[in-house]
């Protein structure tokens, strides 16, 4: 009995630690944005989203650099371009501004298709790079799912992008608040949640690769969030300790 015990304990004390390693915060801090633009030259004067962002984020003190690229094969030599930046030290967040799919992203002045999957080397690299801190905002319908790069290797540390259509105005709005929030020294998760609990609804995700790649991925949402909120929660009790 005492020795199924123990086993019962050890088993406990595996899954709690686990968990404190997988919830844990990400500690970086970003000397730079970058901003890769998909999007066709008539939207991008029209919609004002990058534009907008690269505005805001000089006003708040960030470092930004915009690759406009007008097909696939400019969008894979921006990431090269990025990673370069990575190599020389630079420690970036990728904010990608695209139309997009559950599938990918979607180059529209081209019609062409960059699938997730596709997606993966060219983050991995400058996420190594960078040691593992990448961090991929992506303002695109159905962002969200390029987490979906995830399921092997982690090439980045987390995605943050919207589960749905996303209009401009929402993009703007989310930009704003996003940045905002991390220009005042908050964690990227509370961040996201301040934005969710301001709109009343859940218009922001954020979901890191070591999560997606765990087996929390299988679970269906009534187990896997209070499992994660367990984790947080002990996590929380160790550090005030």
């Amino acid at each position: 009995m005492f020795y199924a015990l123990g086993i019962i304990v050890t088993l406990l004390a595996l899954i709690v630690v686990w968990l404190v390693r997988l919830t844990a915060p990400l500690d970086a801090e970003y000397d730079l944005i970058a901003i890769l633009d998909l999007l066709p030259p008539s939207e991008r004067i029209t919609f004002h989203i990058s534009e907008d962002l690269r505005q805001m984020l000089g006003m708040m003190g960030y470092d930004q650099k915009q690759f406009s690229c007008a097909n696939r094969n400019g969008a894979f030599q921006a990431l090269e371009d990025i990673r370069a930046l990575a190599d020389s030290g630079k420690r970036l967040i990728l904010h990608i501004v695209s139309h997009g799919s559950r599938n990918g992203l979607w180059i529209k002045s081209t019609d062409e298709r960059i699938a997730w999957a596709e997606l993966r080397q060219p983050l991995r690299s400058i996420n190594e790079a960078q040691k593992r801190t990448l961090i991929v905002n992506l303002s695109s319908c159905f962002g969200l799912h390029g987490i979906r790069v995830a399921k092997r290797n982690r090439p980045f540390y987390g995605v943050i992008g919207p589960s749905v259509e996303l209009e401009v105005p929402t993009a703007r709005d989310l930009n704003r608040s996003f940045y905002t929030g991390m220009a005042n020294g908050k964690p990227i998760n509370v961040v996201v949640n301040e934005i969710n609990a301001f709109a009343g609804d859940q218009v922001l995700f954020c979901i890191t690769a070591g999560i997606y790649a765990s087996p929390l991925r299988w679970m269906p949402l009534w187990i896997s969030k209070p499992v994660l909120r367990i984790g947080v929660a002990v996590r929380h009790l160790l550090v005030r300790s």
